[in-house]
């Protein structure tokens, strides 16, 4: 059965109930009109609860709740802001080696023997991925594709590609043939073209979790990140099995590595300083325990910021 509905003050009396301390009840009801209780209670309780009792830890306030909600939306802005200025530039590489590989027509890029259609495992996405394009060239929800239509009879891949997910070009890019693969891998230092769509996507999905507002700083994917270089240079240690890294392949930390390898080194740069004083402004206004609880959800070694120090080879 689902949960009955509860006005601003029994939510109130509810968290009360179950030991958050609420000094100014006043300032609580503004912060659940503001993000609602679903997204500020139960997205962001976990970090506060006593797994046995169910309740609040001893002394935790509604204000650190708030706290590590704001923290939270701060890492979701500035790592949409950098993924993209990746997705930007991996459509610049995409449209520009396809084309160069065939042409600027569109029935190019419409044509399933222009990807790697031999592999039988891509056939379906191919099919998939083609009628997709096709539907977007179709619904007439573009101006900018709508004014090359009527003007040029012709829609080049580099205005398509505007209308296209950082997703969708993420999985264009795997199904390429491998000399347009390798084309756009030369644009990225120290990767070879299965390690950069592994690490797109990587940065693809980080992307959608920002923008539909999810919690980032659980952030955590399916598939690992490649091992590379930085992980052995950041002495990170491996599972007990040996197999992938205890962190940096699956979390947060691994998209702020895969950042580290496609953003160039002034962009990356100016990205670690930002999150340093996001994680260091969080830090001071927060408990220790609660902080080095976060951090170790994120993934984040304590001595993170060493990543500028080594190159990505």
């Amino acid at each position: 059965m689902d949960k009955p509905y509860l006005n601003y003050n029994e939510q109130i009396e509810k968290l009360k109930s179950k030991g958050l301390i609420i000094p100014d009840e006043q300032y609580a009801l503004t912060f659940l009109k503001k993000y609602g209780y679903y997204s500020l209670i139960c997205g962001y309780k976990d970090a506060f609860k006593n797994k046995t009792t169910k309740n609040y830890k001893d002394g935790t306030s509604f204000e650190e709740i708030v706290l590590l909600y704001e923290f939270d939306a701060a890492l979701r802005r500035l790592f949409l802001q950098y993924s993209i200025i990746i997705e930007k530039q991996l459509k610049v590489h995409l449209a520009t080696a396809f084309t160069e590989y065939y042409s600027e027509s569109q029935s190019e890029y419409l044509d399933i023997n222009s990807y790697d259609y031999d592999t039988p495992k891509n056939r379906q996405d191919i099919n998939t991925f083609v009628k997709v394009i096709s539907s977007i060239l179709n619904r007439g929800a573009y101006q900018y594709i709508e004014h090359a239509k009527a003007n040029h009879n012709n829609v080049p891949l580099w205005v398509l590609l505007n209308a296209v997910t950082f997703g969708q070009a993420v999985k264009m890019y795997q199904l390429q043939k491998q000399s347009i693969k390798y084309s756009i891998a030369r644009e990225y230092s120290f990767l070879n073209e299965g390690t950069l769509g592994a690490v797109l996507r990587e940065v693809a999905t980080c992307r959608n979790s920002c923008a539909h507002g999810e919690r980032l700083y659980t952030f955590k994917t399916r598939e690992a990140c490649p091992k590379l270089i930085l992980h052995k240079k950041l002495d990170i240690p491996l599972n007990t099995n040996g197999n992938e890294y205890c962190y940096g392949q699956r979390d947060l930390f691994s998209v702020v590595i895969a950042f580290r390898y496609l953003l160039d080194d002034s962009d990356f740069r100016a990205f670690k300083n930002r999150l340093s004083k996001l994680i260091r402004d969080y830090k001071k206004a927060s408990k220790e325990e609660i902080s080095n609880l976060i951090l170790n959800k994120m993934g984040f070694p304590s001595d993170w910021e060493r990543i500028t120090r080594y190159r990505t080879y």
